[in-house]
């Protein structure tokens, strides 16, 4: 009898693990699924140097600098939605994006021309916003300017 439920135990931890990613990803999605993202991780491309940035972390850039921004969220928030607007100032490219199977998604980000801070706003349906803060660099005083996670 024993080995029986050992048996069908085996079997369903087989079947579960061929099921399509898309299934597994909305499984996932259930109670008791992963805790909500709210300080996502990003690779940041700023033309000469790569930043890996958490949401809380502030990159800095230089006036009307071009930030190409892969975030990712984790498989728990794959294909899902989500809406991105630039705050304080600043541009992105797009509006939305789809995060694919590994729960990751990209856009770019130009920075204002005035100094200060500049974040990214992102949320998946009703969830709170997560975000990315930027910070334009002041040229031409570099003691306005608060610590930074690149140099």
């Amino acid at each position: 009898m024993k080995s029986y439920r050992f048996l069908a135990g085996l079997i369903l931890l087989i079947g579960l693990y061929f099921l399509p990613r898309e299934f597994r990803a909305s499984i996932s999605m259930l109670p008791g699924g992963p805790p909500p993202v709210t300080d996502p991780m990003a690779y940041i491309d700023l033309g000469q140097t790569m930043v890996n940035a958490y949401g809380s972390d502030r990159v800095g850039l230089q006036p009307n600098q071009v930030a190409y921004v892969e975030v990712h969220l984790g498989i728990g928030l794959a294909f899902n939605t989500v809406t991105i607007e630039a705050l304080d100032g600043g541009s992105v490219d797009t509006t939305s994006a789809d995060t694919g199977e590994e729960g990751t998604f990209s856009f770019a980000f130009q920075a204002g021309p005035n100094p200060g801070a500049s974040q990214v706003s992102l949320h998946i349906g009703n969830s709170e916003p997560m975000g990315l803060q930027f910070w334009v660099l002041d040229t031409n005083d570099p003691t306005n300017n608060p610590p930074v996670v690149n140099p």
